[in-house]
């Protein structure tokens, strides 16, 4: 508690500071680059006279641009992290929801300067957010892990963080004050979306685009939307892909522990799928869309803001992407 309190400390000190040293300049830029034009623009328009001749959209761009450039050199970006999941911590991603145009925003950034990770301040986070955050590690290292066929170290790297991540789901299922448990969960979820696994990989993230379609039409918690469309998405893929088998089959064999003898690759690469199922009903996942508030009658608005990514096994339709929705009913 001393240190993060000394560490906060600090860190609202230096934005003070460099907030007093910024001030001036974002004045020069608003003053110089568009606040002028701004201000022509609007007596114009009150008086009745002609617009003035100026480039508006060329000096609002550059005031713009000069200031993001002052605040990504200026400014320090710190993350305290009290939940374990998206990996924010050590990326630059963002997603936000508009419900008013039914869309997810995605935005890059910039990645944090410092992090500060401590298992307990996990500790209070409901069931439902804690494996919904699990889930979402879990489908982070999945996405980039299905794709590609060649022996490439980041599937190996992937592979140990999530029989990392299973191990330590459960024993935080059991006590969610297990210290190691949730420190190795909180690790799991920094690597697992680090730019580490994605090395050499096409990546596919198709299941996050289908999670991401519902909850934008629903109040639906991130990794619980993921849970719902997963299986019915894997096993589309199964059926579509041979080379999707083949990376199926060897999840199951790596992570899930399946015995292969006596069945064909198919039936290896479902079991697995079955077996990772089973983990995810443990942990108390959605399993459908239904449980996260979609609606049957809502899949066609669904599949029309769903992004179709080309870098996984299968490049899906719109027919597909609705066929999945109705599955995960």
């Amino acid at each position: 508690t001393s240190l993060l309190r000394k560490s906060m400390t600090q860190f609202i000190l230096c934005i003070a500071v460099l907030f007093a040293l910024a001030a001036p300049a974002f004045y020069y830029l608003t003053k110089n680059y568009y606040a002028e034009d701004m201000e022509d623009l609007i007596e114009a328009v009150k008086s009745g006279e002609s617009l003035p001749a100026f480039d508006l959209e060329e000096d609002i761009v550059t005031g713009i641009m000069l200031q993001y450039i002052l605040i990504t050199v200026l400014l320090s970006v710190g993350v305290v992290l009290t939940m374990a999941g998206t990996g924010s911590e050590m990326n630059s991603g963002s997603v936000i929801s508009s419900h008013k145009e039914e869309l997810k925003l995605f935005n890059h950034f910039r990645n944090p300067d410092f992090a500060i990770l401590n298992p307990e301040f996990t500790y209070t986070v409901p069931k439902y957010h804690m494996v919904a955050g699990i889930y979402d590690i879990m489908s982070h290292i999945l996405e980039q892990y299905l794709s590609g066929s060649d022996d490439n170290t980041s599937d190996y790297l992937a592979e140990g963080l999530m029989r990392s991540l299973i191990v330590s789901s459960r024993k935080a299922l059991v006590n969610p004050e297990d210290y190691e448990a949730r420190s190795n969960i909180m690790w799991t979820a920094t690597w697992g979306l680090n730019g580490l696994t994605e090395c050499g990989k096409a990546t596919d993230w198709e299941v996050h685009m289908l999670g991401q379609a519902v909850a934008a039409f629903t109040n639906a918690i991130h990794g619980h939307t993921l849970s719902a469309v997963s299986g019915a998405y894997y096993r589309l893929l199964i059926e579509k892909s041979d080379e999707a088998v083949a990376r199926f089959k060897r999840l199951a064999l790596a992570v899930w522990d399946v015995r292969p003898e006596g069945k064909d690759d198919k039936a290896v690469a479902l079991e697995g799928l079955e077996t990772m199922e089973s983990w995810m009903r443990e942990l108390g996942l959605a399993m459908t869309i239904t449980e996260v508030d979609a609606k049957e009658a809502d899949i066609e608005k669904y599949a029309d803001v769903c992004p179709r990514n080309t870098g996984g096994y299968h490049t899906l339709t719109r027919d597909e992407v609705i066929e999945i929705y109705r599955r995960s009913l």
